[in-house]
Order: C-alpha cells, then sequence, then structure tokens
C-alpha cells in the first residue's frame, strides 16, 4: 500500500490509503482514510478526493512558447460526513472506490494522473510532487494499439494530452498517439500519423479519429484527417481497417 497524500488538521492527520496504484481504464481503486490524532480533537469537513491529469494548452498566438499545462479533474467526491479527530485515534474509515472513467487517458508517455485530496476543491499542484496511479488500456484500446504497432508496424514516437475542441471529446482534451510510418507498409509514404482514441462512459466501443501527415516536400495540404468507430477489440481486424483508411489518405 501506498500513501498518495495527507492532510494536516491542525497536529491531527487524515492519510488516503488506496489498496492499489495500477488500475484498467474504467476500473476503480478501494481506498480508505487513515485517522491519527494529534494533540487534541480535530474536525475535518468538506474532503474532496479527485483524480487529476493535465494537458497542453495554447495561449496568445504571439508568445515566445505559447504553450502551457493546465490541471483537470476526471472525477470527483467529496466524503460528506465531517471527520472528528481524537488525540488518541488510530483508526480507519472506509470510503467509496475511487472510479477511473472509461474515457480517462492511460498513463503512458508524457500523461500523468495522480489522486488528490484536500479540504477544498482547488486542485492547482506540481504533480511531481504527489504519488501517480498507472492507468492500463483496457481490452479494445490495446487492440488498436496492437493494430498499430504490431500489425502495421508503425512506430510510436510520442503520447500526450492536448487541447482539443473536438465535440465528440468528453473532455477539453484528447490524448494523441503520434506515430511514423515505421518499417511496414507504410515506410516509405506516411511521414505522421496522429491517432486520438475517445471513449465515453455511457457507449460502448470506441471511436478513433487520426490524422495522416503524408511523406513529401509540401510542408501544406498533406494533412488528411478521419474517424471511424471501432468494436470489438479485434487487433486484426482493426488493422486491416486502418490500412485501408490511412491508403485512401495517402
Amino acid at each position: 500500500m501506498s500513501i498518495l497524500t495527507r492532510i494536516g488538521i491542525g497536529s491531527a492527520t487524515i492519510d488516503l490509503i488506496p489498496e492499489t496504484t495500477t488500475v484498467p481504464l474504467g476500473g476503480e481503486i478501494p481506498a480508505s482514510l487513515e485517522l491519527t490524532g494529534g494533540a487534541s480533537s480535530q474536525t475535518a469537513k468538506d474532503i474532496e478526493i479527485a483524480l487529476i491529469t493535465r494537458y497542453k494548452a495554447e495561449g496568445a498566438e504571439d508568445a515566445e512558447d505559447n504553450t502551457f499545462w493546465k490541471q483537470y479533474g476526471l472525477w470527483e467526491m467529496e466524503v460528506e460526513d465531517p471527520l472528528v479527530v481524537d488525540p488518541d485515534d488510530d483508526r480507519t474509515v472506509e470510503v467509496p472506490s475511487i472510479q477511473v472513467p472509461r474515457s480517462a487517458p492511460v498513463t503512458m508517455g508524457d500523461t500523468t494522473i495522480w489522486i488528490q485530496t484536500a479540504l477544498d476543491i482547488s486542485w492547482a499542484v506540481d504533480p511531481s510532487d504527489v504519488d501517480q496511479i498507472e492507468v492500463q488500456p483496457n481490452p479494445l484500446l490495446r487492440a488498436v494499439l496492437d493494430a498499430l504497432e504490431a500489425h502495421l508496424d508503425l512506430r510510436l514516437l510520442t503520447i500526450e494530452n492536448v487541447e482539443t475542441q473536438e465535440a465528440l471529446a468528453p473532455h477539453p482534451f484528447v490524448q494523441r498517439f503520434r506515430f511514423d510510418g515505421g518499417d511496414g507498409p507504410f515506410a516509405d509514404t506516411l511521414d505522421r500519423l496522429d491517432v486520438m482514441p475517445i471513449q465515453t462512459d455511457d457507449e460502448d466501443g470506441l471511436t478513433l479519429l487520426f490524422r495522416v501527415d503524408r511523406l513529401g516536400d509540401n510542408p501544406v495540404g498533406d494533412k488528411r484527417d478521419g474517424r471511424f468507430h471501432i468494436e470489438p477489440p479485434d487487433a486484426e481486424a482493426i488493422a486491416r481497417r486502418l490500412k485501408e483508411e490511412i491508403e485512401r489518405r495517402l
């Protein structure tokens, strides 16, 4: 077990204790609060527990570096009942499980997700100062990644959360997986392939947004977008569909 975050209430402390720090998309993390008394009785009210991530956003176009990080709450829960911590307390209080949405990003590349506990809902902290959780792909996303890497031999370059105006996206960002042509069928024709999987909590399947950047000398006009729905998690079938969609745009 790992203590991910601690609240100091006077000289008393409340620690959030998760049973695991590794969970798949759509899974949950059982957790509890460990209360340790201090010099006097203390009462903690309005304890908030949240899953936080961050994404790259763009600022003013004329700025020298117009990208910056924004933090975003993927899921939040309030412990409604006040917790009284007496001087001789050393006890554990169960709380509802922490829910990891299917729409969350996975913790690959530059993507980080962490659990934060606070007495208010201001989550502006440096994620390097807190312990993070590992969110793994579910079978559907794993099939997409296997299709791209194992079946189409594309080479994964970067993974990051980036701001979006995409109407289908459940959050103000998408997780972008960037590939180049690798050593497979697109080695000589594909410069870049951006893949943005979108999963929601109330729909089966996955919508795959993608952008094909053709290999060539023309820096303008070589990017072509597409999208299609994926279900079930069949890597070979997904690879065949992806190959067709990419070839149409090259």
